[in-house]
């Protein structure tokens, strides 16, 4: 929705320039995310900063919001807020028309850790209570939106996005031989030395006297009763379908125009299915197709094209050749200030982009789904433990391949999660391409902090498939589909997702149901499916998960274009890479490798060619 900046100076310290002005320039660089307005409001030794992206409250919902205590400004949305008007805050006397407010009365009337209970949606805020002399910076549950700080001998600073900070940027080596050696770095790290996230489901106290941050505290993560309540599958349908319908229609409300991201699969079907129920005219759909791939399970785009004309959708489409995954990866790189492992990072630029070129500012989409209904091919496999199931389900960048990179520094959590055993695999591959003189660097800090923070998430589950969920949930979640294949590449094009799968209600009470209403042998999501009997045609309704991958470019490019890939990942300034070997070996699995081949080893080149392409663009000397 928007980008948030806030800014507080210790005492007798002054920032490199006048705090308001550096707001300012903070904002100017994330203008994609907010082009409607900019606010700015400096207290003391306090600065918020705002740009919006106006979808509620269009005409008067510019932030910074103030009350006689409490000033904040808000990235995303809180759902239902006008029932939240009328049931909690019904004297309030209100400002504006926008889901923002809400959240001072809250805090006024509830205190922050029962205000943030009470909030259901994707948001991040920066809250400063004036009386109290504090700030809170909090992230909603699943770190949908993005928060960073930095502490400096000067004071605290905060932003949606590592790309506001100012000064030199070096990277964080704990981050980026974590990120090379399993693709998700700590859940705490950005890729720059010294700026950090406010982690998922937290938020930081800052005491505005001191300048200083005085604790950050968790104020929700998943669990998982270890007891289920006995119920039959027609009435956690029923159940499913109500609140289902309820957070669908939630995430409808808008005062500016939105659309439906649509693929071949069972998610985005269903959220279109349900919107297009609810709603009393056609709605708008955008799906991405890959005409190299022709019939390959890759190319969604004919059963897309069936579901929409079956729920009387207008269907967008946004071709996506090799050649155009190479031209966008640079860009899309950037946008998502991390590590990718294929070709959907561009994908995705490309649909936000059309979204936005198109006149729409929101998107429902069907991520979280797996995340709320265990859906996962990978924790059917941690979960009956089976190795020809196994080796009917692993596919593409989740099939482990060949030794692990270092898998001893994971003995606590227990028995290894198949995902994280993919990454260790790539990782290992990676590894023999480093230099030796950086070897000994890269071993020191890949992993060295993830065990802990894994562990934390899994105590939270009971069975095999919930505890993976829950290093899930602290990994590839938050840092890639919500970081790099989310948010930054839908606000690169100033477009807001919004995610009904990941509504509080829904995704509470789906913990209750029996796994095997989620997670089975058979077909998953079981309770999605029946759910969703009548409202998705039954050919999506009934198919079998397929990932939203993009077709390993290495298949279509010509050796030529292979050839400018090559060069990208061979492009850093900081060389960690030994080049002649990383040139060689990219450009001989294409020559000499068949096809399954090429696959395996696309996540390893993916990422030495997102370090070199975050190298070149978002290291500053």
């Amino acid at each position: 929705m928007c980008a948030i900046v806030g800014l507080i100076r210790k005492p007798r310290r002054e920032f490199q320039k006048p705090q308001a002005e550096l707001a300012r320039e903070m904002l100017a660089k994330l203008q994609h995310r907010g082009p409607d307005g900019t606010g700015i409001l400096e207290i003391d030794n306090v600065v918020l900063g705002h740009n919006r992206l106006s979808i509620i409250g269009i005409d008067n919902g510019q932030q910074p919001i103030s009350s006689a205590r409490v000033d904040v400004v808000v990235n995303g949305e809180f759902y239902r807020y006008e029932e939240v008007k009328t049931n909690w805050l019904p004297s309030y006397k209100w400002t504006t028309s926008t889901d923002s407010e809400i959240l001072i009365p809250l805090y006024e009337q509830f205190g922050i850790d029962r205000a943030l209970a009470m909030l259901d949606g994707e948001f991040a805020f920066i809250l400063h209570d004036r009386k109290a002399k504090k700030i809170f910076a909090a992230r909603d549950r699943f770190g949908v939106k993005p928060l960073a700080y930095r502490e400096t001998e000067s004071g605290i600073e905060l932003a949606s996005e590592v790309k506001a900070f100012s000064g030199p940027r070096s990277w964080n080596l704990d981050a980026l031989c974590t990120g090379l050696a399993m693709h998700y770095q700590n859940l705490k790290d950005t890729i720059v030395e010294g700026i950090s996230n406010v982690l998922p489901g937290h938020y930081l106290e800052i005491d505005t006297e001191t300048g200083r941050v005085v604790r950050e505290k968790c104020w929700w993560r998943p669990l998982w009763p270890p007891l289920k309540s006995p119920m039959a599958i027609e009435g956690a349908s029923a159940m499913f379908k109500d609140l289902f319908s309820d957070a669908v229609k939630a995430r409808m409300r808008s005062d500016a125009r939105w659309c439906v991201s649509l693929s071949g699969g069972v998610d985005s079907s269903a959220v279109l299915g349900f919107a297009s129920k609810i709603s009393n005219i056609p709605l708008d759909s955008f799906t991405v197709s890959f005409p190299d791939a022709g019939d390959l399970a890759w190319n969604e785009l004919a059963i897309a094209r069936r579901t929409a004309k079956a729920l009387g959708s207008r269907l967008y489409e946004v071709e996506m050749p090799a050649t155009k995954m190479l031209e966008l990866l640079e860009d899309s790189i950037v946008a998502g200030e991390g590590f990718a492992v294929n070709g959907h990072v561009s994908c995705k630029h490309a649909l936000a982009k059309a979204v936005h070129d198109a006149g729409f500012k929101s998107m429902l989409v069907g991520e979280g789904a797996d995340e709320c209904l265990l859906g996962y091919s990978h924790l059917k496999v941690d979960q009956f433990a089976d190795d020809q199931l196994a080796s009917s389900l692993m596919v593409g960048t989740e099939t482990p391949c060949g030794d692990l990179l270092m898998p001893e520094r994971f003995k606590s959590i227990g028995p290894l999660p198949s995902f994280l055993k993919a990454k260790l695999s790539t990782g290992k591959k990676l590894e023999a391409l480093v230099r030796d003189d950086f070897r000994e660097v890269f071993r020191k800090h890949a992993l060295a902090r993830q065990s802990s923070m894994l562990k934390k998430f899994m105590d939270g589950g009971s069975s095999r498939a919930e505890k993976t969920m829950g290093a899930w949930l602290a990994t590839a979640f938050p840092t890639y589909i919500c970081k790099v294949l989310g948010d930054s590449q839908e606000m690169s094009s100033s477009v807001e997702a919004r995610l009904p799968f990941l509504d509080r209600k829904l995704f509470e009470v789906t913990t209750t149901f029996p796994l095997e209403f989620k997670c089975s042998r058979s077909l998953e999501k079981l309770v999605l499916r029946e759910a969703s009997r009548g409202i998705v045609p039954d050919e999506v309704r009934l198919r079998p998960k397929q990932p939203f991958q993009a077709p390993p470019m290495s298949w279509f490019l010509s050796e030529k274009q292979w050839a400018s890939f090559i060069d990208i990942c061979c492009s850093s300034r900081t060389q960690i890479f030994d080049t002649i070997a990383l040139r060689d070996e990219v450009m001989r699995v294409k020559r000499e490798e068949p096809l399954d081949i090429q696959a395996a080893c696309e996540p390893m080149f993916m990422l030495a060619a997102s370090f070199a392409i975050l190298d070149r663009k978002m290291m500053v000397t």
